[in-house]
């Protein structure tokens, strides 16, 4: 598998880190979007980044590629999305995060190729355990009458 991505500014460490084969910069979306059979979105959604999949950006994936997004739902247009998929640009998405919480099951863009899962899609063994340790360590703090950890 080639692996590529892009960030907000270049880090080398990054491409290094990842092993990524082409490194780009938000400005050269158009390029990876165009070369990649699946984009994975794991951003913040904010004013540089909401709604950075769109109708236009849509039109320069490759066709027949799928879109995962497991960042945050403000990332995707949702009907650009919906419509993308029904032209047959994209061949499905993969959604962990959806433009509102929680969508309608009714919504039609879950009658297209598109695989749903309830914000869980981070959830794995490793960051179970890296959620659990500290809770059990708190506990342990508070039994001996220790100043707890990781308070907001």
């Amino acid at each position: 598998m080639r692996m590529i991505g892009i960030k907000r500014t270049r880090d080398e460490d990054v491409a290094s880190r990842y092993r990524l084969d082409w490194f780009g910069m938000l400005d050269e979306l158009p390029t990876l979007l165009g070369q990649a059979d699946f984009v994975v979105l794991n951003l913040p959604d904010n004013a540089q980044t909401h709604h950075l999949i769109n109708a236009q950006s849509l039109t320069w994936c490759k066709p027949g590629s799928f879109l995962i997004n497991v960042g945050r739902g403000g990332l995707v247009e949702k009907n650009a999305l919906e419509q993308a998929i029904i032209r047959g640009q994209l061949a499905g998405a993969g959604l962990d995060v959806f433009w509102q919480e929680p969508p309608d099951p009714d919504d039609s863009l879950f009658q297209q190729n598109v695989i749903a899962t309830p914000y869980i899609g981070g959830v794995t063994d490793i960051s179970a355990a890296g959620n659990i340790q500290p809770v059990c360590d708190n506990l342990r703090r508070l039994q001996q009458g220790a100043p707890l950890w990781h308070l907001a």
